[in-house]
């Protein structure tokens, strides 16, 4: 792909977040109180937008330049959590409210940050990546209730598990180094308790191209943040109530597992109990 091409590309996408951004600020409004979170999100799509105009501009005056090319890679992450977010933030109004029409025209407008992060990705590294979970439809009992759950899906030292996103706060891509310490990390003035499972259970963090470090936020009796390896774009899924069963004996959180289920394909879907971790 020649440099006009990738600068073409860039001001293209740069323009599609520009239009995403005054889209939820439009639904923000609309949705009056319950629209905070979708402001927000508004805001940031804006600064990601106006970051990828200027990285438009450097490509086309300054041609080829890994520094630039490793900010709109490190653009496409935080887009991609921008995403989760999000969806988040969706999932919160409509468990308080009935403006559901406002909800489907967010969920449209969030999933082009979903897809601008691939873009974005594919501009520099030149290969399209789908990066999608296949969504596990749970093995369900016979009297299992009708009602669904939404999860994240994550990855800690190369081992996949999952939490009901309800106790999902937020995400981070990226915390300063200068606000972590062995035990806490700081977020908007607030110290809390910090989770570096990698290191308590000897695992080898598998992913560290991006030079981010993802951390998840978990609410309940007391609020973790903990650090994880990878949480993919489509780590948001749907899926029925699952049957519970005994996770694997070899498995590295087994015996802090507060709940564990089988999926479709002899997988396992397995919750973590952060107070024992902790």
């Amino acid at each position: 792909m020649t440099n006009e091409m990738k600068v073409h590309l860039c001001e293209q996408y740069a323009q599609r977040l520009w239009t995403a951004s005054l889209g939820l600020a439009q639904e923000a409004g609309r949705a009056g109180r319950l629209g905070r979170g979708y402001a927000v999100i508004a805001d940031e799509a804006r600064n990601f937008a106006n970051k990828a105009f200027n990285y438009s501009t450097k490509l086309k005056f300054e041609g080829n330049d890994d520094n630039i090319y490793e900010e709109i890679k490190k653009t496409a992450v935080q887009l991609s959590y921008l995403f989760i977010n999000s969806s988040l933030e969706v999932l919160r109004v409509e468990d308080v409210s009935e403006i559901s029409s406002h909800n489907k025209a967010v969920s449209v407008l969030i999933d082009d940050l979903r897809n601008l992060a691939f873009l974005f990705d594919e501009l520099v590294t030149g290969v399209r990546r789908s990066n999608k979970y296949i969504v596990p439809e749970v093995v369900a009992p016979v009297k299992s209730s009708n009602r669904q759950d939404y999860f994240i899906k994550f990855n800690i030292g190369g081992v996949p598990l999952v939490e009901n996103a309800a106790n999902v706060m937020e995400i981070y891509g990226w915390s300063p180094s200068s606000a972590v310490t062995e035990t806490t990390v700081k977020i908007r003035k607030e110290e809390l308790t910090l989770l570096k499972l990698h290191t308590k259970h000897n695992l080898t963090p598998t992913l560290t191209s991006t030079g981010f470090q993802p951390m998840l936020r978990i609410m309940g009796k007391k609020q973790f943040v903990v650090m994880i390896d990878d949480l993919d774009t489509d780590a948001v899924f749907q899926s029925k109530i699952g049957l519970a069963t005994t996770p694997d004996a070899a498995h590295p959180f087994a015996e802090y597992s507060r709940e564990c289920w089988d999926a479709v394909g002899g997988g396992q879907l397995v919750f973590l109990d952060w107070e024992k971790l902790a």
